[in-house]
């Protein structure tokens, strides 16, 4: 079980919206607006405290971006929580109503018994990867749904068209990658992290990069971290002496979906894994069962292989 030590600032929590924060100090509410004007505002209020102090929010996407920032930018300690661990501990402390103003009081109370890892500056560097990596998921489902509307049409002059829709689109999904492909090049640490999970067979170019920016934490978890995180663990589904289906659930979905296509290849081509794959089928187990339990075993190997490689 993992280990807490005790916090040391004073803990306040955030609740997100796109157009207001609700914080949290020492029991009460403060509300400021979601912009640079409303965050100074509560920076300098926060000023007046005599002790030091650590902003807490829950990973909402864009709505965090600018609190994160100002924060960092300004040298102001904060953390970044998973907002269900933040629900759960609602519900173990018996806490069932949820409002804004609720949910900032939990996140500090949350921060306070759990002491979360603060945000360092290479939160920066993450960000711009995870935008640019979002932006090459848009257009590549674009690109997807223009080819195939090929299909509904004759005209010339519209398929002619469509077909220079593609060209555009693949020349901008390019240019990202080549975007990516740099900022990782010049950071070292992303770098060896990436090329490290390129020597494990399945595993090429395009799952090496995306696990890199999508789960930096591969390398520090255990066996049952790992396989959950990517939302690989079967959860039981049991209740007296009805044992349900296990069934995976949670974790996190662009991550999870680059992992199988490289189980798709480690199927075929490591030697270890395709023999696996083989004995679950001559098992009886469904193409799909058979699947999931490489990438499994994939997720955890990737792990081992930054972990024995950070210890060297």
């Amino acid at each position: 079980m993992k280990e807490f030590t005790p916090s040391p600032y004073i803990e306040v929590g955030i609740d997100l919206s796109k157009d207001k924060l609700d914080v949290a100090l020492n029991g009460k509410i403060i509300a400021v607006s979601n912009d640079t004007k409303g965050i100074n505002t509560l920076f300098s209020k926060l000023s007046a405290l005599q002790e030091p102090y650590r902003l807490n929010c829950e990973a909402t996407g864009p709505y965090s971006r600018l609190l994160v920032g100002l924060s960092l930018k300004s040298k102001i300690p904060i953390s970044i929580v998973n907002p269900r661990a933040v629900r759960s501990f609602a519900r173990a402390a018996g806490q069932l109503a949820k409002t804004d103003q609720i949910d900032a009081l939990l996140i500090a109370s949350y921060a306070k018994t759990f002491n979360p890892e603060l945000v360092g500056d290479a939160w920066f560097s993450k960000m711009r990867l995870s935008q640019f990596l979002q932006r090459i998921d848009f257009l590549t489902a674009t690109r997807a749904r223009c080819k195939a509307s090929l299909d509904s049409y004759n005209d010339p002059e519209i398929l002619k068209e469509i077909r220079r829709e593609i060209c555009a689109l693949d020349k901008r999904i390019e240019t990202y990658q080549a975007k990516i492909d740099r900022e990782i090049g010049q950071n070292k640490e992303l770098n060896a992290r990436r090329e490290k999970l390129k020597e494990i067979k399945g595993v090429g170019e395009n799952t090496s990069t995306t696990l890199v920016i999508t789960m930096p934490e591969l390398g520090s978890m255990n066996r049952k971290e790992v396989a959950a995180l990517f939302g690989l663990a079967p959860m039981n589904k049991d209740s007296g002496k009805v044992t349900g289906k296990r069934m995976i659930k949670h974790g996190r979905s662009r991550p999870r979906r680059a992992l199988y296509m490289a189980a798709l290849s480690a199927c075929r081509y490591h030697p270890t894994l395709s023999q696996y794959y083989k004995k679950i089928r001559e098992n009886g187990k469904p193409a799909k069962v058979a699947l999931v339990a490489i990438a499994r075993k994939l997720a955890i190997m990737l792990n081992t292989s930054l972990k024995v490689s950070s210890q060297t």
